[in-house]
């Protein structure tokens, strides 16, 4: 039980807005049946409507019921005098049919009055039947356990602020490109309207393409792109465009330039591993850590700076 209980604390600790929840990547805790053994996995994740919590059974595991407590603080969810949850008052309850493996609640933010940053206490309790040995078993999302003399537990999740695309000028602007000893390029932005949620000035900028080159100084007329559209040209396509920006996020406080762009080259596939310390343990992190990663407000994403395909590709970290 001690193993189970430090897989749940590590999971508490991921639930910190390191990036938003998406179905995708969502937040993750172990579905326990009969105290010890795991059964299967709760995931929950948000956009601007909904928080979603789904149940899913592994192996011959299958759920006969759910019940679901969701509050913004723990004496909210229902309990007796003793600290156990009473699982017959929770909020959301189903019973399912024989065999299901999967059911997901959807829960509308807007009629629960919950909004981004909020830290809810969530109690997911389940019915599960093993089908090998046709018995049913208790089961309880992991995390900490209730104050009373039952196994039950909870567990936290902060309310993600969703990803929102930021707002590109989609006509063409221009650029232009200096040294710099802090990042790969000192990259100033021109000629962009108001309206945007990038302006006109210095933004710091990192090279992703070995094969073409820049002319320090000149001025380039290209289109800023995000790294998180469907639609980029294809030579602007690369599957680690998350990495990239978690690198973004996530640089070591000792890295130097050259290290935070050995580490960009490599996880776009320009540069074999890393030689140096730093640039590998930042690269390793990102493989580690950043699949899935999209940033919330306050933290950096990697916008595309293309100025064709015969030139250079560059990045400048801006904050959506």
């Amino acid at each position: 039980m001690k193993g189970l209980f430090a897989i749940a604390v590590f999971a508490l600790l991921l639930v910190l807005p390191a990036c938003a929840h998406t179905e995708e990547a969502p937040f993750e805790t172990a579905l326990i049946a009969g105290q010890n053994t795991e059964a299967g996995l709760v995931s929950v994740w948000n956009n601007g409507e909904s928080l979603f919590v789904k149940y899913e059974a592994f192996g011959g595991w299958s759920i006969s019921e759910t019940h679901l407590s969701v509050a913004l603080s723990l004496w909210e969810i229902p309990q007796n005098k003793n600290g156990n949850p009473k699982i017959g008052l929770f909020q959301y309850q189903t019973a399912h049919e024989p065999g299901t493996k999967q059911f997901t609640y959807q829960i509308s933010l807007a009629e629960s009055g919950y909004q981004p940053g909020m830290q809810l206490i969530i109690a997911a309790h389940s019915v599960l039947f093993d089908e090998g040995q046709a018995i049913g078993e208790t089961g309880w999302a992991s995390g900490e356990q209730f104050s009373g003399n039952s196994w039950a537990m909870h567990f936290n999740y902060i309310l993600q602020k969703p990803f929102k695309e930021p707002s590109l000028p989609p006509m063409p602007i221009e650029a232009v490109f200096y040294d710099s000893t802090t990042s790969y390029f000192d990259t100033i932005l021109r000629n962009i309207p108001a309206g945007y949620d990038v302006s006109n000035g210095q933004y710091v900028g990192w090279c992703v393409d070995v094969e073409h080159f820049i002319n320090p100084g000149a001025i380039y007329e290209v289109s800023l792109l995000s790294s998180y559209s469907s639609s980029l040209p294809e030579y602007a396509q690369n599957e680690n465009w998350d990495l990239v920006s978690y690198l973004l996020n996530n640089k070591h406080p000792d890295a130097s330039r050259d290290d935070i762009q050995d580490a960009i080259w490599h996880l776009v596939g320009e540069e074999a591993y890393p030689s140096d310390p730093e640039a590998a343990a930042m690269a390793d992190d990102a493989i580690a850590n950043g699949e899935g990663f999209v940033p919330v407000s306050g933290q950096l994403m990697a916008a595309i700076v293309d100025a064709g395909p015969e030139i250079q590709l560059t990045i400048v970290e801006v904050d959506p």
